[in-house]
């Protein structure tokens, strides 16, 4: 059985290809005026005939840093952590400065956090193919 498309589809496809970004279906449904549950099934279905792209939501770890309000989820990017070293350690930037991303993360994570703990998953989100 083939793709069986519905008058929603294009109503989704149209809201998210007017977005620049991946939306959950909870936001797809304020938009378009379905219910989250059918935006999800209909998204689904899409992505499973390659309408739609999938962005599976990722682990969320949260950090305690003492100096900074808690959960700390580390940054992507070098500067900002940087900036979590020079803010809550400014006599270990020397340490890090020279050092890549992830090396700088895992200094946060082991030299400077007391504790770690699960957020939860980010949400399936979903885009224009």
């Amino acid at each position: 059985m083939g793709y069986d498309k519905k008058p929603a589809d294009d109503e989704i496809v149209t809201f998210l290809k007017s977005i620049d970004y991946a939306a959950r279906p909870a936001e797809i449904s304020q938009e378009t005026d379905y219910s989250q549950n059918y935006v999800t099934k209909r998204c689904r279905v899409m992505w499973e005939y390659d309408v739609l792209r999938r962005e599976q939501g990722r682990y969320i770890v949260g950090h305690d840093i003492p100096g900074l309000d808690s959960p700390v989820v580390l940054p992507e990017d070098r500067d900002s952590l940087l900036e979590i070293v020079t803010s809550v350690a400014p006599d270990r930037v020397s340490e890090v400065h020279s050092k890549s991303a992830d090396e700088i993360r895992s200094f946060i994570r082991d030299e400077l956090a007391t504790d770690t703990y699960p957020l939860g998953n980010r949400k399936v989100s979903y885009a224009s193919a």
